[in-house]
């Protein structure tokens, strides 16, 4: 199993910025101390890539940044990845890219089956 998240941390702040957008609201759904968008590996659409998706919701919440809500550090793109004998994880030049566009922090968590 593999799951990608993208994960905002809580503010009071961004909990009002959410519950008024509707579209951050469908999207961002509410975990812990941050909001997450998640896509599991086998949900992605074959012609929509994880990270364009990624990006997409990202696009959606840039604006937050502008109105000081956020800042860089609150974002963070998570791979969390469940595995048998040996974990080797790549990113492609376009997705390190894609990275790089939303200046967010890169984790990577995997677990042995």
């Amino acid at each position: 199993m593999k799951k990608y998240e993208l994960r905002i941390n809580f503010s009071e702040k961004l909990k009002d910025e959410i519950s008024n957008n509707n579209i951050l609201f469908s999207l961002l759904k509410p975990k812990y101390d941050y909001y997450v968008f998640s896509i599991d590996d086998e949900e992605t659409q074959e012609k929509h890539g994880v990270f364009e998706e990624i990006y997409s919701v990202y696009r959606k919440a840039e604006y937050l940044f502008n109105i000081n809500v956020i800042k860089d550090c609150d974002i963070s793109f998570w791979l969390l990845f469940e595995y048998e004998n040996q974990c080797n994880i790549e990113f492609s030049f376009d997705e390190v890219l894609i990275l790089s566009k939303m200046r967010c922090t890169v984790c990577i968590s995997c677990w042995e089956k």
